[in-house]
């Protein structure tokens, strides 16, 4: 899933985290409905974007969470845009790797779409000779065992 991640099985999944709590919400995982990703390279500007749309939900009130690295450029919740910075990375209690909280209470039950858009971050892209490089890593799955 590229640069993003989630646990997107059922919440009775080992592999979603428990809820925590952070700044007075609960913080809980999400269950992806799909993942549209739209990965965009510049070579000649040596740039390159992410663009992903997220159908979701959550099964119990809460601050939505989800495994990405980048930091947002642009960030819209059914249809809001929001502040980058409403989608901080956060250390959760048992240490595992930083996940990101999306700092909106939701309700369970209905879908709700995200989108994003970040830069990709020179580790994973790269250009030499005249073209680039892209590159995905799942190292900090180390942090989760």
């Amino acid at each position: 899933m590229s640069s993003l991640q989630t646990w997107s099985r059922s919440p009775n999944s080992a592999d979603a985290p428990p809820p925590f709590t952070w700044q007075g919400k609960t913080v809980v995982p999400v269950e992806f409905k799909r993942l549209d990703l739209t990965l965009s390279i510049d070579v000649p500007a040596k740039r390159g974007t992410g663009h992903a749309r997220i159908p979701f939900t959550v099964t119990q009130r809460g601050a939505p969470l989800m495994d990405m690295v980048p930091s947002p450029t642009r960030l819209e919740l059914d249809g809001r845009e929001l502040a980058p910075d409403a989608f901080p990375e956060v250390e959760p209690p048992n240490g595992e790797a930083k996940v990101r909280v999306l700092d909106v209470e939701l309700d369970p039950g209905a879908e709700h779409v995200l989108t994003i858009d970040y830069t990709l971050a020179p580790e994973t892209l790269s250009f030499e000779s005249g073209g680039a490089r892209l590159s995905f890593f799942m190292t900090d799955l180390d942090q989760r065992e």
